[in-house]
């Protein structure tokens, strides 16, 4: 038996050592195609973006099986699988469940009540929705490298895997936002945005906040006096002596900044790490907009990046603040990427390749891939 699952491991290791292999082959094509060739067109991106969809699916199945929240999520099946719909709404939603999650995890358990085939669900949902988004992007060289970084970081894979409904959350404000600058439907940006608050309750200061900024945008000068200040703030830990006393007046507060969660988030608050990597991102975004030719939309991206940021440094003494970064976080593939696909003639086509071997190699030592192949050789 042992024999048999090292030989299925191998098998699948050797599997997805062919498909990253043909996956560079494709990217070089890619990258020296002409401009208004086949290749460069956004549907000559299909095999890399169902690739990694099909990698992201696969780590959601594999992944996490030893964290708690998964364990939760399969509760929520195994009782949403013995009901039907108007039962399951009725008997849920008195726990003030978010009824678009409701609705997914009970189809979700018509399938199967294990926290493998939810978790595979969502990757896959939340996939096709960044996916939708992308499809706004100019070719196919835009759409891969945005798409390989966004799956290769691990923010993305890590979500879908562990943490649900803000996963699905996330996808559905990454989507609104790209529909309302790139697009300018109003209208059907609201529509998703309201979504994302009904598949996440915490997801709704996040969506209203975002919408006013959307409809009434700042200047950037503003923005980036705020975050600095509140960076400043974040350093000195100012934000908790000016905020934590309104946790006597909001729970969430309240329940956040419990001292009985200290055992259980080890790894502190106010975390300077987070806030380099939000500041990197945030650099680079103003260098390639200040210095790159890029779609007028990348400069309101980068905004929406910094408004959302400012949750996260304005709120970083609680546990679990990474959850607050990670509305922005999800914006980085698109700001890290775009500028490196925008570059033009054979020093951009050639940078592109070399970016995305990094990537791939990223993600096959450290990154999802690896631990895939992990945990299906093991």
């Amino acid at each position: 038996m042992a024999r048999r699952e090292t030989n299925g491991g191998s098998c699948c290791m050797m599997w997805l050592v062919l498909v990253l292999a043909a996956m560079l082959i494709w990217l070089l094509l890619i990258a020296f195609s002409a401009e208004g060739s086949a290749l460069d067109r956004r549907v000559a991106a299909a095999p890399i973006l169902l690739t990694y969809l099909a990698i992201s699916a696969l780590f959601a199945w594999h992944a996490n099986w030893d964290v708690l929240d998964r364990l939760l999520y399969q509760r929520d099946l195994e009782v949403l699988q013995h009901l039907g719909p108007i039962e399951a709404y009725s008997s849920m939603i008195s726990d003030t469940r978010e009824p678009l999650y409701l609705g997914f995890a009970w189809v979700a358990s018509q399938i199967s009540d294990t926290h493998q085939v939810l978790f595979a669900c969502i990757a896959i949902f939340a996939g096709i929705l960044q996916l939708i988004a992308l499809a706004a992007l100019q070719n196919s060289r835009q759409i891969s490298i945005v798409w390989i970084l966004t799956v290769s970081m691990g923010l993305y894979t890590g979500y879908v895997s562990v943490i649900a409904r803000q996963g699905l959350s996330m996808a559905l404000i990454f989507l609104g936002v790209l529909v309302w600058l790139i697009y300018g439907r109003r209208a059907w940006a609201a529509c998703i945005l309201a979504a994302a608050a009904l598949f996440h309750w915490s997801a709704i200061p996040v969506v209203v906040l975002l919408a006013v900024f959307l409809m009434f945008p700042v200047s950037r000068r503003i923005l980036l006096g705020f975050w600095v200040v509140f960076a400043g703030m974040f350093v000195l830990s100012l934000n908790r002596v000016l905020l934590e006393p309104l946790s006597v007046y909001i729970p969430s507060l309240a329940a956040y900044t419990s001292e009985g969660l200290a055992a259980v988030y080890e790894s502190g608050t106010n975390r300077t790490d987070f806030l380099i990597f939000s500041g990197l991102i945030l650099l680079c975004g103003l260098v390639a907009d200040r210095y790159l030719t890029l779609p007028a939309w990348y400069a309101s991206i980068v905004n929406v990046f910094i408004f959302l940021n400012l949750y996260f440094v304005l709120f970083g003494f609680i546990y679990y603040s990474d959850r607050l970064a990670a509305y922005s976080w999800y914006f980085a593939p698109i700001i890290l990427a775009l500028p490196v696909a925008a570059i033009r003639g054979a020093v951009g086509r050639i940078l592109f390749f070399a970016i995305c071997c990094v990537v791939l190699i990223y993600s096959v030592a450290w990154g999802p891939v690896g631990e895939l192949i992990n945990l299906t050789s093991s």
